[in-house]
């Protein structure tokens, strides 16, 4: 066991008031002889140790010179009113089981807890400071604030609501997600940045994110070092822009032909006007707009009419180059279209297909198709390429469940397949003022003509001879002959190019003009050499066919078919002029011989139906004896009948000479006689005599 080596302990009782000394005195003492009383009992430093009671009384030991302990637990220098000293490492020890201690390693010095408990400094203003005692760093207030200072200064205090941080607050999360968190029991918790001339908040109310500026300039975001984006006062959010214009105003890059804006996902919707009461607008979008430019564009929705319309400037006035109509309807050029595509223009509307494509013999440059909902294709215009010079178009439809290409366009040609119909041209519009086929040829003719499908020529059909004023002849020819043709006069000309008349026609056989139902059921106009007829219903196709002429509208003659003529409107056949004829007649005598007359009677006759007209001159001969004449050219219908006659070869007295026809004799037999009342026969009394007769009769 280390041997323990006690020295005088020299008092300086003048550094000490009387108080501390007699203190320290009676203390050392005392410690002293405790020490003495237990040395007894230590035997060896590196077993046990010194007791409690040596430990105790050698702490005491506050005004001894110094004492140490070497070898043991404790080495130490005790200076009088100097405080105790330990070397580097050593440790003083509170509690039994070493719970609380205190050391100084050369470097640091530490008080170090280990015990269940915990390790408190009591104090109503506890202070950590610097070496000199110039300086707080840290201050803790009974009832008050905790401050946290940076020379001298408190950056950090608690406060009865929360904190205030002085200065920059720096916040580094190291490996973790989050930095910081606010927590309140409350349905509300809010960060407030308060500045001199402004503040701002970051809170929560409810289920809603806040983020609040109280000043009166603008809200803005940073990224990279670089402002990115900013909501200004009136609430206009910019993009790429310190100055938004709008509610959201987006500046692009110095990248050309880059997206600025765009909304992704599956159900990308951009809605405008959204929520209105009743229909505002124009609600739209602007292309290229900058104050003063007219070379902009526009796409606005108006509701008078209900369309959206793409406009040439950038005003919410501007013309209007094409319109989407609610109902479907597109017009470009027009903001009417009554079409599903309406197309106008000052100079014509153009559509244009073309193909970008390197382009070889046959290729597509566009089509047209018709087809159901099913896309099944019925219709349809196919555009072809052939070479620089050469195209092709061709019509196609659905025929019989085949796509047949019924006309083709090709090499200045027109091809028209050879299925039923051929080629059918329609005007369905009685009252159409337009045109409905145009031809155009900057010759002096425009030809219709027949080609072989190789494209040899075979003859020409159709020719407009045609001037200044427009067509001036039309022919129509049959197997290379002109057999038709029409002049600028209105005349027309069938077999002839000489056009006399309104209408002309000629042909080396009989000409004929047919008019009816068919070959067999109709009405004829014939040219038969010298003659020209008038058939009603030659072939008797229709029985009791009449032929007859009206004059201003109203029927004055008719053919009936016994042959007889109606006059006015009168119908019956029984009352019509069935006859009418012009000739002469042998007149003869009864009973006479040759001799009878002085050379040869002249009679002549007219019949009229069955009234016939007699004009009868004849001279006696020497063997006229008889006073009956015959030889009338129809028989009498009825015997009786009287007339008068002329004897210039006798004085003419005041009793009439007559002629009468008597029952008894031929119905084509006259009697002369001197007096019709007395029945006297007249008996010529010479040669010398003449005879003129005129009279009238009926025949039977």
């Amino acid at each position: 066991m280390a041997e323990k080596t006690v020295k005088a302990l020299p008092l300086v009782p003048q550094q000490y008031d009387p108080v501390n000394e007699s203190i320290n005195r009676r203390t050392i003492e005392q410690a002293i002889q405790d020490v003495n009383s237990e040395i007894g009992h230590v035997k060896d430093m590196q077993e046990s140790g010194i007791s409690k009671a040596v430990k105790r009384h050698i702490f005491l030991l506050m005004g001894a010179s110094h004492c140490c302990f070497n070898g043991g637990s404790i080495s130490m220098m005790l200076t009088a009113l100097s405080g105790i000293k330990l070397p580097d490492n050593e440790k003083i020890f509170f509690g039994d089981g070493n719970d609380l201690e205190i050391y100084h390693d050369g470097s640091n010095s530490f008080i170090q807890d280990a015990g269940t408990g915990t390790l408190r400094i009591l104090s109503d203003d506890v202070r950590i400071m610097n070496a000199a005692g110039t300086e707080i760093s840290a201050q803790f207030l009974q009832d008050g604030e905790a401050r946290l200072k940076y020379d001298n200064s408190t950056k950090l205090a608690t406060k009865s609501t929360g904190i205030d941080v002085t200065g920059v607050l720096a916040v580094n999360s190291g490996t973790t997600d989050t930095a910081a968190t606010f927590t309140s029991s409350d349905t509300a918790v809010a960060v407030n940045f308060v500045a001199s001339d402004n503040s701002m908040q970051i809170a929560t109310s409810g289920t809603d994110g806040i983020i609040k500026n109280n000043g009166a300039g603008s809200f803005r975001l940073f990224n990279n070092g670089s402002e990115r984006a900013r909501i200004d006062s009136s609430g206009n959010l910019g993009l790429g822009t310190s100055l938004p214009s709008a509610k959201l105003h987006v500046e692009g890059g110095s990248v050309s032909n880059t997206a600025k804006f765009i909304i992704g996902g599956s159900d990308a919707i951009v809605k405008l006007g959204t929520g209105q009461s009743s229909f505002g607008g124009p609600h739209g979008l602007q292309f290229d707009y900058a104050s003063g430019q007219s070379d902009g564009m526009s796409m606005y929705y108006r509701t008078t009419p209900r369309a959206i319309s793409f406009e040439d400037s950038t005003g919410v006035s501007g013309n209007k180059v094409m319109v989407i109509e609610q109902d479907g309807n597109v017009g470009i050029g027009t903001d009417s279209p009554n079409y599903l595509l309406s197309l106008q223009d000052n100079d014509g509307a153009d559509l244009g297909f073309s193909n970008s494509s390197a382009l070889s013999d046959g290729d597509y440059l566009g089509r047209i198709y018709g087809t159901d909902s099913s896309n099944n294709f019925f219709t349809g215009i196919n555009m072809l390429y052939h070479d620089s010079n050469d195209g092709e178009m061709r019509f196609r439809i659905k025929t019989a469940g085949t796509n047949t290409d019924v006309m083709t366009l090709v090499d200045g040609g027109v091809t028209v397949a050879s299925t039923s119909p051929g080629i059918t041209i329609e005007d369905t519009d009685a009252n159409s003022t337009y045109n409905k086929i145009e031809l155009q040829n900057a010759g002096a003719s425009l030809n219709l003509n027949t080609r072989q499908s190789n494209g040899t020529f075979v003859s020409t059909d159709y020719q407009i001879i045609k001037n200044a004023a427009g067509a001036n002849i039309h022919k129509w020819f049959i197997g290379g002959s002109e057999k038709l043709r029409l002049d600028s006069s209105g005349r027309l000309g069938i077999n002839t190019t000489s056009l006399d008349a309104p209408l002309t026609i000629h042909n080396s056989s009989d000409p004929e003009i047919r008019v009816g139902y068919n070959s067999s059921q109709d009405h004829r106009i014939t040219w038969d050499s010298a003659k020209l007829f008038l058939d009603a219903d030659p072939d008797n196709a229709n029985s009791n066919s009449i032929l007859g002429f009206r004059v201003d509208g109203t029927e004055r003659l008719r053919i009936q078919n016994t042959g007889g003529i109606s006059f006015n409107g009168d119908t019956a056949a029984a009352n019509a002029l069935d006859d009418y004829e012009e000739g002469t007649f042998t007149l003869t005598t009864a009973g006479d011989s040759s001799g009878a007359f002085n050379g040869t009677p002249s009679c002549h006759y007219t019949k009229i139906g069955n009234m016939v007209t007699v004009l009868i001159a004849f001279r006696v001969g020497t063997n006229f004896s008889s006073n009956l004449v015959g030889g009338l050219p129809f028989t009498t219908s009825h015997s009786g009948m009287q007339s008068s006659f002329i004897n210039t070869g006798q004085a003419i007295t005041s009793t009439s000479n007559t002629i009468s026809t008597t029952a008894g004799n031929s119905g084509t037999t006259i009697r002369l006689h001197n007096n019709q009342s007395t029945g006297d026969s007249h008996n010529p009394n010479t040669t010398a005599e003449y005879y003129r007769l005129n009279f009238t009769y009926k025949a039977a």
